[in-house]
């Protein structure tokens, strides 16, 4: 039987589906780099909804500076990436989680930061749980491609 706050504890691994937000800060962010963003956004999430791990990995950044915090965990480095990812195999269905708008603001020519509400929907024995929350990503662009140097999610805590 999983708990509530063991199913929260998925989410640090199961990242997210987007919905149909957009992003609401372009800020003279030329478009087709922010498309290109908001497209390694919902690949990176849609991943996580269906649980492919290989996606899901392959969306983190290498360097040795990535990072993962949510729940008052805190992960470095990409093995601990590769872990978190490899700890959602057989959760098909567990959760489905959608974004809200999604913010993109430029820092610097290589790096963008994007912040979105979002919405959880997790399975229970006692029936569907909804809970909202807040995702931010960094992101570096490497190698001619975008990928995920830092993630942050923030949900509230279970009650009871």
């Amino acid at each position: 039987m999983r708990s509530t706050r063991a199913l929260l504890g998925l989410g640090l691994t199961l990242v997210m589906a987007v919905g149909s937000g957009q992003d609401a800060y372009a800020q003279s962010m030329p478009a087709a780099r922010r498309d290109s963003i908001l497209a390694v956004v919902r690949a990176y999430v849609d991943a996580s909804n269906r649980v492919d791990v290989q996606a899901m990995i392959d969306a983190y950044s290498k360097s040795p500076a990535v990072s993962s915090a949510a729940l008052g965990d805190i992960r470095r480095g990409w093995e601990a990436m590769r872990a978190q990812a490899d700890s959602a195999a057989g959760q098909e269905g567990l959760m489905r989680i959608s974004l809200g708008a999604i913010d993109v603001t430029a820092l610097g020519s290589s790096n963008a930061l994007v912040v979105s509400s979002l919405s959880i929907r997790i399975e229970t024995q006692e029936g569907p749980v909804q809970v909202r929350g807040a995702l931010t990503l960094v992101l570096e662009r490497a190698a001619g491609s975008w990928k995920v140097l830092h993630e942050h999610l923030s949900l509230p805590l279970p009650q009871g």
